[in-house]
């Protein structure tokens, strides 16, 4: 089995597993029982892959052999990027075309299927982002396209009325010269937000951030992404986004953010939308913010003594107070991740999951809310370490795979004849990661 699987969770792929449990009644006789659990929907890229055309035979076999790198979730759909550049995509297909194929209506959520984005074959890709119904992509040669809806620019205020629904990936012309190197992205619902060289910010889409200095840098109220909006005074670490703001966790420690300020997002200071680029400061400056993650309306951050602390709300006051409830007490958090009414805490030796029971079916009964701790061996069926685990959350999914595989092996594939294979077979390879590295 190939090391490119997702395992899921979300709306449109909700189902109740129930376990038959054998206990012991005081009389020692055995008792059934029922418990449910998260049922996580486990998609193969390679074997699951419903539109391998005849020349694409290289892209399966490299699929096998592959494992999953990155994963950005839209409205309802996904992009699936593998180690060897390769593109997939999943979910709910829609008029703009956002998941990069014509067909409508399409449901690959309901098939358990993904599809191959053949489009971007000979240009592999090395990094992925997507909003509501569109994502950019960055080629190994730093190329940038955008697949989906462009309504508001999100590529290009030059192209959005003649390119608003791109099946086919768009070249994006971001101004690139000799040398530069796109080292970040991401995707609010109307607007992209791309990092070159580590420090200059470019921004494309409707205009969620600008203040009066950089009001000339605006083509009919949207930004254009040849011209550099702000320049960092320190490399850009991590780059997140919710539904209209953007935070940039910069190497030396120091955090920014811009647009929307609704829920106080970013931070009391803040204290209007559309005022440019602004540092904010924590209330706790002894301990370090060393991740982010952003939903619609709120901001985590992960601190240098694995505790999390949070700016804004949830726009669903039902779940607001149960899915942030308790976050003093965690002090080994790994990563925290979250998408709309759930909240994803990776620890040293389990995933801490909380949310609406009802979207993401986390437990048993019939209670809107629960939270639980799975190992990392319940979810991916095989012992791994919290190092190699990848967490990816936005809208109403989240994913979890393996950013490395746990199995090497060779296959010996003869496509025109035969040969004197007797002494040559499959090479399998177990490895196992332990605290002192790699042991083979």
């Amino acid at each position: 089995m190939s090391g490119a699987t997702l395992y899921l969770l979300g709306r449109h792929l909700t189902n109740k597993v129930t376990e038959n449990l054998q206990e012991t009644a005081p009389d020692h006789s055995p008792v059934l029982t029922h418990r449910e659990k998260p049922n996580f929907v486990k998609i193969n890229i390679a074997n699951q892959c419903r539109n391998y055309r005849n020349e694409d035979y290289d892209v399966f076999f490299s699929a096998l052999e592959s494992h999953i790198d990155q994963v950005s979730i839209g409205s309802d759909f996904l992009l699936i990027l593998l180690s060897d550049g390769s593109l997939y995509t999943m979910g709910i297909n829609r008029t703009c075309f956002h998941m990069g194929l014509t067909t409508v209506p399409l449901d690959s959520f309901a098939t358990r299927s993904v599809y191959y984005l053949h489009q971007l074959k000979d240009k592999p890709v090395k990094m992925i982002s997507s909003g509501g119904f569109y994502s950019i992509v960055a080629t190994r040669n730093d190329e940038l396209y955008g697949i989906g809806a462009n309504d508001y620019g999100q590529f290009s205020v030059y192209s959005s009325s003649t390119h608003k629904s791109n099946a086919n990936p768009l070249k994006i012309d971001y101004g690139k010269k000799e040398g530069d190197i796109i080292t970040h992205m991401t995707c609010c619902f109307s607007f992209s937000v791309v990092i070159i060289n580590g420090t200059d910010m470019r921004v494309a889409g409707q205009d969620w951030i600008a203040d009066e200095t950089q009001t000339p840098n605006l083509v009919n109220s949207r930004h254009v992404i040849t011209k550099t909006f702000k320049t960092f005074p320190s490399p850009v670490y991590q780059l997140k986004s919710g539904a209209f703001h953007i935070v940039a966790l910069l190497k030396d420690g120091r955090i920014f953010c811009c647009g929307s300020n609704s829920r106080d997002q970013l931070g009391s200071v803040y204290n209007t939308s559309r005022k440019g680029i602004q540092e904010v400061f924590l209330d706790n400056q002894i301990e370090k913010p060393i991740g982010i993650n952003c939903g619609s309306d709120f901001t985590l951050f992960l601190k240098s003594d694995r505790t999390i602390d949070r700016l804004g709300s949830s726009r669903y006051p039902k779940f607001d107070v149960l899915l942030f409830k308790g976050l003093e007490k965690f002090n080994d958090a790994l990563d925290v991740n979250m998408c709309e009414q759930l909240l994803s805490i990776s620890r040293p030796d389990c995933i801490h999951i909380r949310g609406n029971n009802n979207t993401f079916t986390l437990g048993d009964g019939e209670d809107e809310y629960y939270e639980l701790d799975m190992d990392y061996n319940d979810i991916f069926q095989t012992p791994v370490t919290p190092e190699i685990v990848g967490v990816s959350a936005r809208y109403y999914h989240i994913a979890f795979y393996l950013k490395t595989d746990m199995k090497i092996s060779k296959h010996f594939v003869f496509l025109k004849r035969r040969i004197d294979n007797s002494k040559l077979s499959d090479i399998s390879i177990r490895t196992i990661i332990s605290g002192g590295g790699l042991a083979y």
